[in-house]
Protein backbone atom coordinates (compact mmCIF):
# COMPACT_ATOMS: atom_id res chain seq x y z
CA UNK A 1 0.00 0.00 0.00
CA UNK A 2 2.84 2.43 0.82
CA UNK A 3 4.33 1.84 -2.60
CA UNK A 4 1.08 2.84 -4.32
CA UNK A 5 1.03 6.30 -2.72
CA UNK A 6 4.76 6.83 -3.20
CA UNK A 7 4.60 6.61 -7.01
CA UNK A 8 1.58 8.94 -7.39
CA UNK A 9 2.48 12.05 -9.38
CA UNK A 10 0.68 15.39 -9.61
CA UNK A 11 0.79 19.08 -8.79
CA UNK A 12 0.88 20.42 -5.30
CA UNK A 13 -1.65 22.95 -4.06
CA UNK A 14 1.01 25.66 -4.04
CA UNK A 15 1.86 25.01 -7.71
CA UNK A 16 -1.81 25.19 -8.70
CA UNK A 17 -2.30 28.44 -6.77
CA UNK A 18 0.79 29.94 -8.45
CA UNK A 19 -0.64 29.11 -11.89
CA UNK A 20 -4.01 30.63 -10.97
CA UNK A 21 -2.36 33.84 -9.72
CA UNK A 22 -0.28 34.16 -12.90
CA UNK A 23 -3.37 33.62 -15.07
CA UNK A 24 -5.25 36.24 -13.05
CA UNK A 25 -2.47 38.78 -13.63
CA UNK A 26 -2.45 38.04 -17.36
CA UNK A 27 -6.23 38.46 -17.55
CA UNK A 28 -6.07 41.78 -15.66
CA UNK A 29 -3.63 43.06 -18.29
CA UNK A 30 -5.34 41.54 -21.32
CA UNK A 31 -8.97 42.60 -20.75
CA UNK A 32 -8.36 46.38 -20.76
CA UNK A 33 -6.09 46.05 -23.81
CA UNK A 34 -8.70 44.05 -25.73
CA UNK A 35 -11.45 46.47 -24.67
CA UNK A 36 -9.37 49.43 -25.92
CA UNK A 37 -8.70 47.66 -29.20
CA UNK A 38 -12.43 46.96 -29.73
CA UNK A 39 -13.33 50.59 -28.93
CA UNK A 40 -10.72 51.95 -31.36
CA UNK A 41 -11.95 49.56 -34.06
CA UNK A 42 -15.52 50.77 -33.62
CA UNK A 43 -14.43 54.41 -33.74
CA UNK A 44 -12.46 53.71 -36.93
CA UNK A 45 -15.47 51.95 -38.45
CA UNK A 46 -17.73 54.92 -37.62
CA UNK A 47 -15.22 57.35 -39.17
CA UNK A 48 -15.07 55.14 -42.29
CA UNK A 49 -18.87 55.14 -42.50
CA UNK A 50 -18.87 58.95 -42.28
CA UNK A 51 -16.33 59.12 -45.12
CA UNK A 52 -18.46 56.68 -47.15
CA UNK A 53 -21.44 59.02 -46.86
CA UNK A 54 -19.27 61.95 -47.98
CA UNK A 55 -17.95 59.92 -50.92
CA UNK A 56 -21.50 58.97 -51.96
CA UNK A 57 -22.62 62.61 -51.80
CA UNK A 58 -19.52 63.79 -53.68
CA UNK A 59 -20.12 61.22 -56.41
CA UNK A 60 -23.79 62.23 -56.66
CA UNK A 61 -22.91 65.92 -56.86
CA UNK A 62 -20.24 65.42 -59.51
CA UNK A 63 -22.65 63.33 -61.60
CA UNK A 64 -25.56 65.77 -61.27
CA UNK A 65 -27.50 63.27 -59.17
CA UNK A 66 -27.89 65.48 -56.10
CA UNK A 67 -31.48 66.65 -56.25
CA UNK A 68 -32.33 69.66 -54.07
CA UNK A 69 -36.07 70.25 -54.40
CA UNK A 70 -36.04 69.67 -58.13
CA UNK A 71 -32.84 71.58 -58.90
CA UNK A 72 -29.21 70.60 -59.26
CA UNK A 73 -27.31 73.51 -57.69
CA UNK A 74 -23.88 74.70 -58.73
CA UNK A 75 -23.10 76.98 -55.78
CA UNK A 76 -24.05 77.56 -52.16
CA UNK A 77 -24.50 75.42 -49.07
CA UNK A 78 -26.43 72.19 -49.41
CA UNK A 79 -27.44 69.52 -46.92
CA UNK A 80 -27.94 65.82 -47.56
CA UNK A 81 -29.88 63.92 -44.89
CA UNK A 82 -28.21 60.56 -44.21
CA UNK A 83 -29.87 57.55 -45.80
CA UNK A 84 -28.13 54.16 -45.57
CA UNK A 85 -29.95 53.05 -48.74
CA UNK A 86 -27.73 55.43 -50.74
CA UNK A 87 -24.59 53.51 -49.74
CA UNK A 88 -23.55 50.34 -51.50
CA UNK A 89 -23.06 48.61 -48.14
CA UNK A 90 -22.93 49.59 -44.50
CA UNK A 91 -24.18 52.94 -43.32
CA UNK A 92 -25.06 51.71 -39.86
CA UNK A 93 -23.41 52.12 -36.47
CA UNK A 94 -20.65 49.67 -35.54
CA UNK A 95 -21.89 49.72 -31.93
CA UNK A 96 -25.46 48.64 -32.39
CA UNK A 97 -25.92 48.21 -36.14
CA UNK A 98 -28.58 50.90 -35.84
CA UNK A 99 -29.30 53.71 -38.26
CA UNK A 100 -27.09 56.80 -38.14
CA UNK A 101 -29.03 60.07 -38.22
CA UNK A 102 -27.44 63.31 -39.37
CA UNK A 103 -26.34 64.99 -42.57
CA UNK A 104 -23.55 65.81 -44.97
CA UNK A 105 -23.09 69.53 -45.61
CA UNK A 106 -21.62 70.65 -48.92
CA UNK A 107 -20.19 74.14 -49.36
CA UNK A 108 -19.85 74.78 -53.08
CA UNK A 109 -17.85 77.75 -54.28
CA UNK A 110 -19.11 79.94 -57.12
CA UNK A 111 -19.07 78.21 -60.53
CA UNK A 112 -18.68 74.85 -58.77
CA UNK A 113 -14.90 75.22 -58.82
CA UNK A 114 -14.38 73.65 -55.38
CA UNK A 115 -16.48 72.10 -52.68
CA UNK A 116 -15.94 71.30 -49.01
CA UNK A 117 -17.75 68.44 -47.33
CA UNK A 118 -18.75 68.20 -43.65
CA UNK A 119 -20.31 65.34 -41.72
CA UNK A 120 -22.39 65.00 -38.56
CA UNK A 121 -24.18 61.88 -37.43
CA UNK A 122 -25.05 59.82 -34.35
CA UNK A 123 -26.74 56.52 -33.65
CA UNK A 124 -29.56 55.93 -31.19
CA UNK A 125 -27.16 54.90 -28.39
CA UNK A 126 -25.20 58.17 -28.17
CA UNK A 127 -22.21 57.26 -30.34
CA UNK A 128 -21.00 59.36 -33.25
CA UNK A 129 -19.93 62.78 -34.44
CA UNK A 130 -22.45 65.27 -32.99
CA UNK A 131 -20.88 68.42 -34.47
CA UNK A 132 -20.13 69.13 -38.12
CA UNK A 133 -16.58 68.08 -38.95
CA UNK A 134 -14.75 68.76 -42.20
CA UNK A 135 -13.92 65.65 -44.19
CA UNK A 136 -10.16 65.96 -43.63
CA UNK A 137 -10.59 66.02 -39.83
CA UNK A 138 -12.75 62.91 -39.54
CA UNK A 139 -10.88 60.23 -37.60
CA UNK A 140 -11.33 58.11 -34.49
CA UNK A 141 -10.40 61.12 -32.35
CA UNK A 142 -13.60 63.04 -33.22
CA UNK A 143 -15.96 60.09 -32.70
CA UNK A 144 -17.75 60.25 -29.34
CA UNK A 145 -18.53 57.02 -27.53
CA UNK A 146 -21.24 58.44 -25.31
CA UNK A 147 -23.27 61.57 -24.86
CA UNK A 148 -23.68 62.27 -28.58
CA UNK A 149 -27.44 62.40 -28.28
CA UNK A 150 -28.23 64.45 -31.37
CA UNK A 151 -26.48 65.44 -34.57
CA UNK A 152 -26.39 69.09 -35.60
CA UNK A 153 -29.55 70.04 -37.47
CA UNK A 154 -29.47 70.45 -41.22
CA UNK A 155 -30.62 73.70 -42.74
CA UNK A 156 -32.36 73.90 -46.08
CA UNK A 157 -32.23 72.91 -48.85
CA UNK A 158 -32.10 69.21 -47.97
CA UNK A 159 -31.06 67.18 -50.97
CA UNK A 160 -31.56 63.58 -52.04
CA UNK A 161 -29.54 61.37 -54.32
CA UNK A 162 -31.41 60.86 -57.58
CA UNK A 163 -29.59 58.24 -59.71
CA UNK A 164 -31.55 59.37 -62.77
CA UNK A 165 -29.74 62.72 -62.65
CA UNK A 166 -30.87 65.95 -64.27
Amino acid sequence: MKKLFKNKKGFTLIELLAVIVIMGILIMVAIPAVTRYILQSRKDAFADTAKSYITAVRYAYLNDELNCNGSYPTAGTLYYKLNAADLEKGGTSPWSNSTITGHVKIEIKENASTAKYYFTGVDGKGHGIPEEKEESTISREVVKTSGATKAADASTPVCTIDPAGA
